[in-house]
């Protein structure tokens, strides 16, 4: 009897198990067959000037034997359906062109299967209107934040060399003046570590740190109780720590603040 029992109990130990097995099958099968869509190109928050010839490019991946049967569209916002095929066996989509509207473009892929009743969507934005005057080999296009547009520099210089520069590309040093453009920044250089000047100075004359823009100076992000010195006069943005600090005459990269 006892032996019996315990080949009882060691076939519902056995089936236990199985049903978990296949549970935990049937859960990853799940997921594998699930369709995806990859953005490739252009990447996401990516400026262009007007004109520009523009890549597009992205990849569907789906278990499904033909997928020649999902059709995919490319959609602006602005400018409507961009472009529209039924897939190719290998599940990539690419096309170009240069003739988007000058404006921010939000871009969206949408791909859908008509047979099996299922669509799938991804989402991305550009700009198509950066400035022609800029030399791009010495400035990147860092993002747009409400009616202004950033650039980060290639060039290493002096704060004021840095705002002689801006001046020059009919801009001037960025001027951070609220927590939610602070945050903007932030995020836009969070894969960045150096030193990047930006419009605020020691103004010797009346005491106090000034924007180069002359805006009202009451937000600040100093990651120390900053005491202004006549040696150390210029801020710039310490991307390792998120926070500002001061230098004297030393060079920096920094940021381009054009506003629209």
């Amino acid at each position: 009897m006892r032996n019996i029992l315990i080949t009882i109990s060691m076939i519902i130990v056995a089936l236990l198990a199985g049903c978990d097995q296949l549970i935990e099958s049937k859960s990853v099968n799940s997921i594998e067959f699930h369709p995806v869509i990859e953005h490739l190109t252009p990447f996401d928050g990516s400026g262009y000037t007007a004109g520009s010839n523009i890549e597009f490019s992205s990849q569907l991946y789906t278990m499904e034997s033909d997928i020649t049967s999902w059709y995919l569209e490319w959609i602006s916002n602005i400018d409507g359906i961009l472009h529209s095929h039924y897939m190719d066996e290998d599940g990539i989509s690419t096309f170009s062109t240069s003739l988007l509207s000058n404006c921010e473009h939000n871009i969206s892929i949408i791909a859908s299967n008509p047979d099996a009743d299922e669509t799938i969507e991804k989402s991305f934005s550009i700009y198509n209107d950066l400035p022609e005057y800029i030399d791009y080999d010495d400035y990147s296009f860092l993002g747009k934040f409400e009616n202004s547009m950033y650039f980060t520099s290639e060039i290493i210089t002096s704060w004021s060399g840095a705002d002689s520069l801006c001046t020059a590309n009919q801009g001037h040093l960025v001027s951070i003046t609220t927590i939610e453009e602070s945050n903007y920044i932030k995020s836009k250089l969070s894969q960045t570590d150096g030193h990047l000047w930006i419009g605020l100075y020691y103004d010797v004359s009346c005491d106090s740190l000034r924007w180069v823009t002359n805006e009202e100076f009451y937000f600040e992000n100093f990651g120390f109780e900053f005491e202004p010195y006549d040696d150390i006069p210029f801020v710039y943005i310490d991307c390792r720590y998120d926070t500002w600090s001061a230098a004297g005459f030393y060079s920096k990269q920094f940021i381009l603040e054009i506003e629209q």
